[in-house]
């Protein structure tokens, strides 16, 4: 009889009679455990490439400075499944285009010119930046996205990472691939679109590439090598096939 008055008065108040939770999302959820606003100095390789003529800037970190990331996270255990995917970051400048020019020649030197005046390829670059604001962004694919602020750039000669290139589902450079497959072996990387232009290079085959940007029958590419900042041309599309992402 009492729960019965209770239950009526509560009715007659206006009050709930139970508190219904809003549903929580998820990938919200994972953002607020990950949000980081302090500045953290994180060592990679820092990648600067162009798509579609926009910057894109990303961060390969090494071990030490993802368990770092990790660590600083105020929730660090709702989302430890994560801790392998944290190695690449998308950055956001701060600045103008014109600085981040500026503060990256004043760390590399000259090696950075080409790359601003074609306004193609990639450069990677062995650095310690500073960052903040760093935060899970969004997950698909079973796969962790992740951002933060770029505020600050020095050279680091010792790391010894190397830049990563998406697939299907992995974040990484979202730039096509392609693989050398030309039926004599090899294939020329040229220095512009022709077959007079001089050779720059002999690729052989299985060699992958970075396309740039088409110019009629011809891929402007970048090679996918060893070396950080490998060599840029041409080759023909008919010695190259397209790496379909799986």
């Amino acid at each position: 009889m009492r729960a019965l008055l209770l239950a009526a008065l509560m009715a007659c108040s206006g009050l709930p009679l139970a508190a219904h939770a809003e549903p929580v999302d998820p990938i919200q959820a994972m953002q607020q455990a990950s949000l980081t606003p302090q500045t953290q100095s994180v060592r990679g390789v820092l990648s600067l490439y162009w798509q579609e003529q926009q910057l894109r800037l990303a961060l390969n970190s090494d071990a030490a400075s993802q368990q770092q990331l990790y660590r600083n996270m105020p929730n660090p255990q709702a989302l430890a499944h994560t801790r392998s995917d944290m190695k690449f970051v998308d950055l956001h400048w701060r600045g103008s285009e014109a600085q981040l020019q500026h503060s990256l020649q004043a760390a590399f030197g000259d090696i950075t010119q080409p790359f601003w005046q074609q306004r193609r390829g990639i450069l990677n670059l062995p650095a310690q930046v500073r960052i903040q604001n760093f935060q899970l962004y969004n997950a698909e694919c079973d796969q962790y996205y992740f951002q933060a602020d770029l505020i600050n750039i020095e050279r680091d000669t010792n790391s010894p990472i190397a830049p990563i290139y998406a697939d299907s589902c992995a974040n990484g450079i979202q730039l096509e691939q392609y693989v050398v497959n030309a039926q004599d072996g090899y294939a020329n990387l040229r220095a512009a679109p022709n077959t007079n232009a001089a050779v720059l290079q002999r690729l052989p085959k299985g060699s992958k590439l970075a396309a740039l940007a088409p110019q009629g029958a011809w891929l402007q590419v970048q090679v996918i090598g060893k070396d950080r900042n490998s060599a840029m041309g041409y080759v023909h599309q008919s010695q190259v096939k397209l790496i379909e992402i799986e």
